[in-house]
């Protein structure tokens, strides 16, 4: 994901979502998106994933790891569950949904870890 534009409460992420703070809280709406991960794998004849898929979703959510850690956050609820397919052009995508119990780890302006 990359960040198309940015203001002091507002953040838009490459057409993927609209993040912003009212107070103390945060707000993200997300596209519409397809099937949970686990649901598909329930689906799945033999309850797994071939090597390929799980090596593709594995570079995709290390992908949406890094940017979400790049924004000073740790999500802290990773599972089959959080893990949402597109639909359309984005079905072969993987999006992380569930930021609830999401943390900020570290302050950017201060340049200091945030304790748990």
């Amino acid at each position: 994901m990359n960040i198309k534009s940015s203001t002091s409460s507002k953040v838009v992420l490459d057409c993927h979502a609209l993040v912003w703070q009212e107070g103390s809280y945060f707000a993200m709406v997300l596209e519409n998106l397809g099937p949970f991960l686990c649901d598909l794998l329930q689906f799945s004849s033999n309850g797994t994933f071939n090597l390929h898929h799980v090596a593709e979703l594995g570079l995709q959510m290390i992908s949406c790891l890094e940017y979400t850690h790049s924004c000073n956050f740790i999500h802290h609820n990773i599972k089959p569950q959080n893990i949402l397919m597109g639909l359309g052009e984005s079905k072969n995508t993987a999006f992380l949904i569930n930021f609830d119990i999401a943390r900020e780890y570290h302050d950017a302006l201060l340049c200091i870890h945030i304790p748990m």
